[in-house]
């Protein structure tokens, strides 16, 4: 990165993709380096992210969508208990999208897209991963369930060794509650259902 003063310039690596499929061990290879950046900047006070995102224009537009009300009066509730967790600040928009599979490495990641730079509740950087190939039609809704366990307890792993101490409740409530707020209003029906679903059980 150069510093031109009122700007920046950056030099960005040509990554040439494997072609491969994103199955279980590698959501869970992804989720383990989630866990440990998160335990390597974990601490730190709520950042604005989500509040953002709850306070936004189309979070407050969805409330009026027909299968939302029940949830939508929950939500503050939620936040301030996103607010209660544990906070890292990770990747905050770690969707298999923006962590590229390099073909000369493809046990490993190149990761692009960082977003969101502030501390995020513990477990937060689950929720893009899990969904993101949903919303690109490259995944199907019926597959999450077994791929949400696997990352919970990979990225778990991975806080742990950074020695992190945090419970796994700690990790579900912040990938599904962030994800509710995140994506539960602007998903398609299906997605949407098993969002508010897991929302539901928090």
């Amino acid at each position: 990165m150069d510093d031109l003063g009122d700007r920046v310039g950056l030099w960005l690596e040509d990554v040439r993709c494997a072609d491969t499929e994103w199955d279980l061990p590698r959501f869970r290879r992804a989720a383990l380096g989630l866990g440990r950046w998160a335990g390597r900047r974990f601490g730190g006070a709520p950042g604005r992210a989500l509040r953002l995102l709850y306070e936004g224009r189309l979070v407050r537009d969805a409330f009026l969508r027909p299968d939302c009300p029940p949830f939508a009066a929950r939500v503050p509730e939620l936040v301030r208990r996103l607010e209660a967790l544990p906070q890292a600040n990770g990747h905050n928009d770690a969707c298999p999208q923006n962590l590229l599979v390099p073909a000369g490495d493809p046990e490993s990641f190149v990761v692009i897209d960082v977003g969101y730079q502030c501390p995020n509740p513990i477990g937060a950087d689950l929720g893009q991963l899990l969904v993101g190939l949903v919303h690109e039609g490259r995944m199907a809704v019926a597959d999450l369930p077994p791929v949400h366990e696997a990352v919970v307890d990979a990225y778990l792993e991975g806080v742990r060794l950074e020695n992190r101490a945090v419970s796994r409740e700690e990790v579900v409530l912040g990938c599904d509650g962030m994800l509710a707020v995140r994506s539960a209003f602007h998903s398609e029906p299906e997605l949407a259902g098993y969002l508010l679903e897991r929302a539901a059980a928090l």
